[in-house]
């Protein structure tokens, strides 16, 4: 869980520093506000992560494989239609909410749509790291989010120089749907379960 926990950070931080890095301090600013509000929406399937886990691993435990499907398919449609009320704040109003912070801050309101993209993808998804880890496929987390963290790096070094905050963005939203479809992937090869909300 502290690898996981540390690829995800890293991964979660690495457009501001790059953005950093690679663009202007006033693009840098505005894109920490914008990704602080993107990773909002993540919000719920964090709670439910937290909740639920440990009953992954004493469903698995038991050998009720039944139990533990229609607990996930729950789980991700539940965290599904709250991430969706969300969004749909933040997409509504988020250029309100930007330029409530600062004047001028509404030209981060294009990244912010990628970010919640990504973080809805997300929530789809379901929990799918927690779901891995709690029935014994910790090191096939910890490859796949290695992999996805070195992705992560590799798109924003493309993608920044040429749309600079939108490029980060993108880079974010990637990296998370590319990290949430495989472990999908894993989840339906590994234990026969579809983790997602569908």
């Amino acid at each position: 869980l502290l690898v996981l926990d540390g690829l995800l950070v890293t991964m979660h931080q690495s457009d501001v520093l790059m953005l950093k890095w690679m663009s202007t301090d006033a693009s840098t600013g505005i894109y920490s506000i914008v990704a602080q509000l993107g990773r909002f929406t993540a919000l719920i399937l964090v709670v439910a992560n937290s909740v639920i886990s440990p009953r992954f691993a004493a469903l698995h435990e038991a050998g009720q494989r039944q139990d533990l499907q229609n607990l996930v398919r729950l789980s991700a449609r539940a965290v599904t239609v709250l991430t969706a009320v969300v969004a749909a704040g933040l997409l509504g109003f988020g250029e309100a909410f930007l330029t409530f912070y600062s004047p001028g801050f509404e030209v981060g309101y294009t990244a912010l749509v990628v970010l919640v993209a990504g973080q809805a993808i997300n929530a789809m998804a379901g929990s799918v790291g927690y779901l891995m880890i709690m029935t014994g496929h910790d090191r096939d987390v910890a490859w796949v989010s290695a992999g996805v963290a070195l992705l992560n790096v590799a798109l924003n070094i493309a993608l920044i120089p040429a749309f600079d905050m939108l490029g980060a963005a993108l880079a974010s939203a990637v990296s998370v749907s590319v990290w949430n479809v495989t472990l999908a992937a894993l989840v339906r090869y590994r234990l026969g379960l579809n983790s997602t909300a569908f």
